[in-house]
């Protein structure tokens, strides 16, 4: 499966962009520095010799968080006055870490881990398109009726630990909430906007998204600064 950026028709059928910029009410590319206050990866994304794509390319791949990330040390529902350092987790039953800021999902990735034999990051766009490419491929959802690049929100209301602790899971290959639950915040960029911080791009669906690309959908119009309980992100480990 090619490392890459891409696009899904209606029935899901994948489209590979490459680096191209996707133009949708304005282009979404990768920012290879921190223009317009998209603080986030620290390396250059673009190049398939160095940083994430070069180790995917090299290495034969990646990890994602199989959840959305997890505030690791609060012990309870995450509020204003919860630290906006608190050190992120993974586990399926910890408390969603959302109310953060596009810039601290960037820091609280690239922190992650003190290890020097793998990189923690923001998931970024070739990242999180290949993924969905490889989910749907591999989709073990008894009685689908969508592919899963089209599927939007199954639940209506914030899941506090994450649609794995409800009824209605969005799961596949054990992977959760892609299409569910918070948007999630990457290291892509858009053009539009007349304010700097509006560039910065959400993927996926959030609770009560009823449009059907959740999966897929790109959304550019939130600020790099905020930080509503709908906003959350997914850390990725490359080597």
């Amino acid at each position: 499966m090619k490392l890459s950026r891409y696009t899904f028709n209606g029935s899901g059928t994948p489209y590979d962009q490459g680096s191209n910029a996707i133009d949708v009410l304005g282009s979404y590319q990768e920012l290879s520095t921190s223009t317009k206050g998209n603080a986030t990866a620290k390396e250059n994304i673009e190049s398939e010799t160095e940083g994430f794509r070069g180790s995917a390319i090299k290495n034969g791949g990646y990890y994602i968080g199989r959840y959305e990330a997890r505030d690791g040390t609060t012990d309870a529902v995450r509020t204003r006055s919860t630290s906006d350092t608190n050190q992120i987790t993974v586990r399926s039953n910890n408390y969603v870490y959302n109310l953060v800021t596009q810039p601290q999902a960037a820091s609280l990735s690239q922190g992650m881990y003190n290890d020097g034999n793998f990189e923690s990051d923001l998931m970024n766009s070739y990242a999180w398109d290949t993924a969905i490419v490889f989910l749907q491929e591999c989709d073990n959802r008894e009685n689908k009726t969508i592919p899963y690049s089209r599927q939007n929100s199954l639940n209506t209301d914030l899941a506090e630990k994450g649609t794995n602790e409800t009824e209605n899971e969005d799961v596949i290959c054990n992977v959760f909430d892609m299409a569910s639950n918070c948007y999630e915040w990457t290291t892509e960029g858009h053009s539009g906007g007349t304010d700097e911080d509006t560039p910065c791009v959400f993927r996926g669906g959030f609770y009560t998204y009823i449009k059907a690309d959740g999966t897929v959908e790109r959304r550019y119009y939130a600020t790099m600064n905020d930080d509503s309980s709908t906003s959350s992100f997914r850390p990725i480990l490359y080597l």
